[in-house]
Order: C-alpha cells, then sequence, then structure tokens
C-alpha cells in the first residue's frame, strides 16, 4: 500500500463547470487577473497538481480523504477502482469521499460510492461523504441512496465530523 501524506495540506477544489470551450472563469482563483484559465492550468495552481486519472488519496488527521475529480462515468470508474479498494481497505477507519471536484456523475459512479461505503462498514469504519452539487444529489435521491449516505455540504463540517469519530 503506497505511503499516506500524513501532514495538512492546502489543497485545490475545483467546484465550477468548465464552459464548452474547457475553460474555468478565474473568479474562482484569486490572483489570475480576471483571465479565464485552461483546464491544464487549474491542475497545476498553488503547485498541487492532480495525478494521473480521476482521483487522490490523503490522510489529514488520522481520516483518509479521497477526492474525486473531473467527470465520474463507466471508463473513469474503471481507472478509479484499483485506488478507490486500497483506500477503502483499513480497518476502523472514518474515510472521507470528496465529490466536490467532480463536474460529471453518472450511474455507475453511484456503484463505486456503494463499493466503497460497503467496504469501509465491513471493517468496522465510517464513510463520510461530501457533496453539494444539486445534480449528483438529484441522482442519489433518485437511486434510492440520499438516505443511505446523508452528504454533507462542505469538507469542513466532514473533517470536523471524522476528526471527533476518528479520536472517539
Amino acid at each position: 500500500m503506497p505511503a499516506r501524506n500524513v501532514a495538512p495540506r492546502r489543497n485545490l477544489f475545483v467546484q465550477a463547470v468548465p464552459d464548452p470551450g474547457g475553460r474555468i472563469p478565474s473568479s474562482r482563483f484569486p490572483g489570475l487577473s480576471g483571465r479565464p484559465i485552461d483546464l491544464g492550468e487549474v491542475a497545476m495552481l498553488e503547485g498541487n497538481a492532480w495525478p494521473v486519472g480521476h482521483i487522490r488519496v490523503h490522510e489529514v488527521h488520522a481520516v483518509t480523504v479521497i477526492e474525486l475529480h473531473g467527470e465520474i462515468d463507466i471508463a473513469a470508474a474503471l481507472d478509479v477502482l484499483p485506488a478507490l479498494d486500497a483506500a477503502t481497505f483499513d480497518d476502523r477507519r472514518t474515510v472521507v469521499l470528496d465529490l466536490g471536484p467532480v463536474v460529471f456523475f453518472d450511474v455507475y459512479a453511484l456503484r463505486l460510492l456503494c463499493r466503497a461505503q460497503d467496504r469501509v462498514v465491513a471493517r468496522g469504519g465510517r464513510l463520510l461523504v461530501v457533496c453539494a452539487h444539486r445534480n449528483i444529489l438529484k441522482l442519489l435521491r433518485a437511486g434510492g441512496l440520499l438516505d443511505r449516505f446523508d452528504p454533507l455540504p462542505t469538507m469542513a463540517e466532514a473533517m470536523e465530523r471524522g476528526a471527533r469519530e476518528a479520536t472517539g
């Protein structure tokens, strides 16, 4: 299993949907002089480059944080699955799954969420989902999964709850 970061990190969360040209308004990123930026630039802002793929896993204050980003469809889900399984392997862990940087989420991605929760719960842990995207919440509701995941609106709220649960 790969080593995890144990120090808190300053992360870049892209919560804006790009326009058809693949650009995000720079108002989401202070200091860019109001010019639109390309998605490739977003990954390198503040030195927080995303790894290849759609998932990043790290640890903050004894909580495993899984960040999904971009478009999570059947193709991306197949790429995400091995890292997601590795991140949900530890016993009695609180795991936060952040969907904030996701710009597209389909029914196959729901399967990933269910799998992650099943794996975490089977090992005595708890999965907290962060999601404020209206369309993803509609998909969870339509799939009868909104009550199962009870998504939290902010990462701060999830980390606070996760830290409380991790320390007992």
